[in-house]
């Protein structure tokens, strides 16, 4: 990851959300950017924590906060502090996310993301590998939520499975009501999940 500093306002700018949530079909692909070209636009003198903007896929901003024991990841700004908030479960006391984002994208516009997050120990040990599938919602108050978190270390097929999460329940998970989804060697299998979810006053 590269951070280098800059106005805030031309960071935010070059990083403006754009595109409508849309339901994935048969066209859904993969597009990859990377946490990279990022620029600091804010650095509180209170607490260690720096906020740097980064550019995501067709202009969607990507937000860094990164402190002496991990970072967070936000998709868009509004709402950016809440999604700061969220982060899969931790293992490890150092937890922080990959540099290889993958978006979901359907007809042009992005959905989803999936983002690798790693939590390690005092020794550097990876403790913990999850793959977070975020729900984009770049209409909202708040612009994106973490819908699901499928364990790497104990999943083989981890990489499809989150790509799934994201094509058939990212659409339909309602940001602030809904709960994120664990996936892991013990829970039920996804296809459980969405029964469950299909069964579910609404």
């Amino acid at each position: 990851m590269t951070i280098h500093s800059g106005c805030a306002a031309a960071a935010l700018a070059a990083a403006s959300l754009s595109g409508a949530l849309q339901e994935p079909g048969a066209a859904a692909e993969s597009v990859y950017t990377r946490i990279h070209d990022c620029l600091l636009i804010e650095e509180p003198l209170d607490i260690p924590v720096a906020i740097s903007a980064c550019p995501g896929h067709d202009g969607t901003a990507v937000l860094l906060a990164g402190g002496d024991h991990g970072s967070a990841v936000a998709f868009g700004t509004r709402g950016h502090e809440a999604q700061f908030a969220e982060a899969p479960p931790r293992t490890g006391p150092l937890l922080g996310p990959g540099e290889v984002i993958e978006w979901r994208v359907a007809d042009g516009a992005a959905y989803a993301t999936i983002l690798r997050w790693l939590a390690s120990d005092y020794e550097n040990e990876t403790v913990g590998n999850w793959l977070v599938v975020t729900a984009l919602r770049p209409e909202g108050e708040v612009t994106a939520c973490q819908v699901a978190y499928v364990d790497a270390l104990s999943l083989a097929e981890a990489n499809a499975l989150a790509r799934e999460v994201a094509d058939r329940i990212a659409p339909r998970f309602s940001c602030g009501e809904d709960l994120p989804v664990r996936f892991d060697a013990g829970s039920p299998d996804l296809e459980t999940v969405l029964a469950g979810w299909q069964a579910r006053p609404r």
